[in-house]
């Protein structure tokens, strides 16, 4: 039971008070609200620590005051057992209340009638703990109404204690509230906050019509052992509001309509006078403008199964047993938000800045995800993404969009592995069925999603920006069949042809014929798709490398009889020998002319008095042709051929094999000591020029 309703819970007990008013004489009626605000004290489990005070009832107008009420509590502790503690309430009326509905309440438990009571008001309250450490509650008001419920209309009491486990209102307000919760009630850091004012409406047993909560400001106080510092946390915000809240119940999924945070701050001042090894030190803040939640279904049993993985995670000497019971409940939830279909329309963070040591670190301008549903990721994008590291770089993004994929197969695949319901036995059961299956039996089907990038850009001290204008993830999934299909591509990726890449031996010849050709850029877009069947052991990947006014490089493999067992149990170093076992079924090169060429044979041309690019290229086309016909075979004199004509023209060039079976890769790696004519024999490799 929260705190309102605890509160609560005393004043109505105070109106079931009147409930034996039937006897006309209100000095009477007053005797008898004293006699059953004894009786409940009397059953309290700690009744020395209940008294009240001022107790006046107007029996013509329908109004009981009481000047003091105090009653011991206990309170719910996600921390462990509940909290034993005291509530004060001073300056209570109770005004406007139904005789005959509230006596239906004291003799059955439950009343529904409007209003039960018209409105019951408190100057201030107080909760602090039994032992005397700790407290919440409000102060004095100076209008005499620093708290109120309107409109009680249902309530279900508890017939022995008389207490209020429930009820239903049309509105309640609570202004400045303050607390102060010790280290030994709050895991050993100390609480402190105030809360300018707590409103609900339109509450009843299935939820409640909105909920307003302004002006929170609370800090959390950490004393590090072994330091002379401490670590502060603090969290503002000036408004939260909840819209159509309707409680899950049973096997239904509860709902909010909309949830909205404005001016979310949080503080992290982490600076130690005697700063612990390796220890981050210096004050982070984190601040959101406004976060929405929008159509949200949420199931109850998910926040206790993530209570119970939380438990068992934090113990260090786990028990099977106990590990086997947090599985099943987390996987209990996750077919529960399948089938309950819990999720939300809309999540949205708008003007994000995260700050070190008062300097900006990330600011992101806004965040959307969409229809996020059951196991159903949806989609996402973030726009105006900026990291800035002050011992690096800075890396500023335009937009991030995507899916965020698809998981809906994981409880079934996860049922078939670990069965009904998960226990001890059934982990080491489970194992022992991996271990005896291929591993192409062992995927789920599962959509990891998709993921676009675009307009990014690095910029470090004393260098030249580094620009990506897309990344993209097209596909990643896999399936029960045993498939894995994955398409990545970068685009844009726009670099100086300066820096640290002239210190790479192979590429500073390459660069000064470029510089040379007045190229200070360099873009490259470039790419990786792999299909492989990790059940009949097939698999092809292409890779593709495109430079603007370059070249357009696309190579593509296909392996088959790769051995992925051998590949999952194998040492990175023993890679090498598994992959010998495959076989190559077809390879293809494709390379496009897109000015490479050119920037060559121009480089060639003015090393050589006289001569032009395209007499170079004459001259390096008949090499070429002349090396394949000096090979001595009809399929190395073509290729001579369209190499020739490749170099002398532009335009593309297709080389492929033409295996009839395919080779095995420790054989193709045993032909390099062949003559060049007999490994293209062997292969059926060709070429096939295309013009420009």
């Amino acid at each position: 039971m929260n705190r309102n309703v605890i509160i609560a819970s005393a004043f109505v007990v105070a109106a079931a008070g009147a409930l034996g008013l039937r006897f006309g004489l209100p000095a009477y009626a007053e005797y008898k609200v004293g006699q059953v605000l004894d009786a409940h004290i009397a059953k309290l489990p700690e009744p020395s620590q209940g008294m009240y005070a001022g107790l006046s009832l107007d029996y013509w107008n329908d109004r009981l005051e009481l000047s003091q009420l105090q009653l011991p509590i206990y309170l719910p502790n996600p921390m462990g057992q509940p909290l034993p503690a005291i509530i004060n309430v001073e300056g209570i009326v109770i005004d406007g209340y139904d005789l005959d509905a509230l006596d239906a309440a004291r003799e059955t438990g439950t009343a529904s009638a409007a209003p039960l009571i018209r409105q019951v008001a408190w100057d201030s309250f107080t909760v602090r703990g039994q032992s005397g450490s700790g407290s919440t509650g409000s102060g004095p008001a100076g209008n005499g109404a620093a708290g109120r419920i309107d409109g009680i209309r249902d309530l279900t009491m508890d017939l022995l204690t008389g207490g209020v486990i429930a009820l239903a209102f049309d509105e309640m307000r609570q202004e400045d509230l303050s607390a102060r919760i010790p280290p030994d009630m709050a895991g050993g850091v100390t609480v402190t906050g105030t809360i300018a004012a707590v409103s609900l409406s339109g509450a009843g047993p299935d939820g409640m019509a909105a909920v307003g909560i302004d002006g929170v400001a609370l800090t959390g106080t950490e004393m590090i052992s072994g330091t002379e510092g401490s670590r502060t946390a603090q969290v503002r915000t000036e408004h939260i509001g909840l819209a159509g809240w309707k409680r899950g119940k049973g096997n239904a999924a509860g709902t909010i309509a909309n949830l909205q945070v404005r001016d979310i701050r949080l503080a992290l001042d982490l600076t130690l006078e005697a700063e612990p090894t390796g220890q981050i030190s210096g004050p982070i803040t984190v601040a959101l403008k406004s976060y929405e939640l929008v159509n949200m279904r949420y199931d109850p049993f998910t926040l206790d199964a993530w209570a119970s993985l939380s438990d068992v995670l934090a113990d260090d000497d786990v028990e099977p047993v106990q590990m086997a019971s947090a599985a099943e409940t987390m996987l209990t939830a996750l077919e529960r938000a399948r089938t309950l279909d819990t999720g939300f329309e809309r999540a949205s963070i708008r003007t994000m800045e995260t700050k070190v040591g008062g300097i900006s670190a990330f600011v992101m301008d806004q965040l959307d995800i969409h229809d996020a549903r059951g196991l159903r990721g949806g989609r996402f994008e973030i726009l105006g993404y900026h990291v800035t590291d002050a011992s690096g770089p800075d890396v500023t993004i335009a937009e991030y969009s995507g899916t965020i994929g698809d998981f809906a197969d994981l409880p079934d695949w996860a049922r078939m592995v670990f069965g009904r319901p998960i226990t001890a036995d059934s982990l080491a059961t489970a194992a022992a069925w991996a271990e005896a299956r291929p591993i192409g039996e062992l995927l789920p089907d599962v959509d990891l999603g998709t993921f676009i990038m675009k307009g990014m850009r690095v910029t470090a001290v004393d260098e030249p920006p580094l620009d990506i204008g897309l990344f993209a993830i097209d596909r990643m999934t896999t399936t029960r069949a045993g498939t894995v299909d994955v398409a990545v591509r970068m685009e844009g990726i726009r670099a100086p042809v300066r820096g640290s890449l002239e210190a790479v031996p192979d590429a500073a010849t390459i660069l000064q014929m470029l510089k040379a050709n007045g190229i200070e850029d360099l873009s490259i877009d470039m790419g990786l798709s792999i299909q492989a069947s990790l059940t009949d052991s097939t698999g092809r990947a292409t890779v593709r490398l495109a430079g603007e006014d370059l070249a357009d490089v696309n190579a593509t493999v296909n392996l088959a009889e790769i051995d992925y067992e051998q590949v999952r149990q194998k040492s990175p170093e023993q890679l090498r020998t598994v992959l010998l076992t495959s076989q190559l079924v077809r390879a293809e090169l494709v390379v496009g002319d897109l000015g490479l060429r050119r920037l060559f044979l121009q480089g060639q041309a003015a090393q050589r008095p006289g001569a032009t690019a395209d007499t170079v290229g004459a001259q390096f086309g008949a090499m070429a042709e002349q090396t394949g016909a000096s090979m001595g075979t009809d399929a190395a004199r073509a290729i001579g051929q369209q190499l020739a004509a490749f170099i002398t023209h532009g335009g593309s060039l297709l080389i492929q094999t033409g295996l009839v079976k395919p080779l095995p890769v420790f054989e193709l790696m045993g032909l390099q000591r062949q003559p060049p004519a007999q490994i293209i024999d062997l292969l059926g490799i060709t070429a096939t020029h295309s013009g420009p």
